[in-house]
């Protein structure tokens, strides 16, 4: 096996005394890795994923915004009554009153 060689690290005193105060740590070794282990915990917690409960609620207010912004198709289109259509306009005359008949019908 490789032997490693030590780092030296240097805590602030008033740092290292308030832990050994506290008997968290007896020495500069064990309060690095007192330290060492809050981060890693500090860090699980952020990037810890959010319970289904949460997501599905976010799911399921982002669609009610979605569906309060989109109108719904009986107020997109009006349905109109074409029994008052002349008769006897040939293909694209009738497409053309129809259409024209929508643009009165919507305004």
């Amino acid at each position: 096996m490789a032997k490693t060689n030590p780092i030296g690290v240097r805590f602030d005193e008033e740092l290292l005394s308030k832990v050994k105060e506290a008997s968290l740590a007896t020495s500069p070794q064990k309060a690095l890795n007192l330290y060492e282990k809050s981060f890693i915990e500090l860090n699980d917690k952020k990037n810890f994923p959010k319970p289904d409960s949460e997501i599905k609620q976010e799911a399921q207010e982002k669609n009610k915004k979605e569906q309060e912004k989109k109108p719904s198709s009986e107020t997109k289109f009006k349905k109109y009554d074409y029994s008052a259509m002349p008769t006897g306009l040939t293909y694209p005359q009738r497409q053309k009153w129809m259409a024209q008949a929508r643009i009165d019908q919507n305004k």
